[in-house]
């Protein structure tokens, strides 16, 4: 059998078609399936399935994924709506031009090793004031890496101010109460 004899294209009206079979090459390898459709206003949604192995679901607009609107469907004892599961290679979302954002009553992040947050300003709380009421760090050693400045750096004594003023005779408490911080 050619490879042209393999490849079949089914269409469903002038908005949708399935191709099947295709050897057509491209950077995640030929085309085993593909479901292609476009609406009026000319946005294309296609799921495919390519010779790398590689699956893909792609839409031009905003793509929406529901699931647990019955609470007697979940199927899960643990009562998961969705699942997303890798047994070997890492899980990545990109969003290259915008935010992402969490939103759930409770959050759990797990890590078996390390739980890395990395950012040039990391915040935690809430911005309104008095909005957080409390905030705790368990572990039995906590590290702050010589800050040179805000409040924590005072507590310290690690401030540049404690520096500058290090061999005279003002001293620590004169220093902290100037920053408002008793020590």
């Amino acid at each position: 059998m050619s490879s042209q004899e393999k490849r079949q294209i089914n269409s469903f009206g002038p908005n949708c078609f399935v191709e099947t079979g295709s050897n057509e090459m491209d950077a995640a390898g030929n085309t085993a399936m593909k479901l292609c459709s476009k609406n009026d206003s000319g946005h294309q949604f296609n799921i495919s399935q390519h010779g790398s192995g590689l699956a893909r679901i792609h839409n031009d607009g905003t793509l929406e994924i529901t699931a647990g609107q019955k609470e007697k469907a979940v199927q899960s004892k643990a009562g998961q709506a969705i699942v997303i599961e890798t047994e070997y290679g890492k899980f990545d979302i990109i969003v290259k031009n915008n935010a992402l954002n969490i939103k759930a009553t409770n959050i759990l992040i797990q890590a078996e090793d390390t739980l890395a947050l990395e950012g040039n300003k990391i915040r935690i709380g809430r911005s309104e004031k008095g909005a957080t009421s409390d905030i705790d760090f368990i572990g039995n050693r906590i590290h702050f890496h010589n800050p040179r400045d805000g409040n924590m750096a005072i507590l310290l004594r690690t401030h540049n101010m404690f520096g500058a003023f290090a061999g005279s005779f003002v001293g620590a408490n004169k220093i902290a109460a100037r920053f408002g911080v008793g020590i």
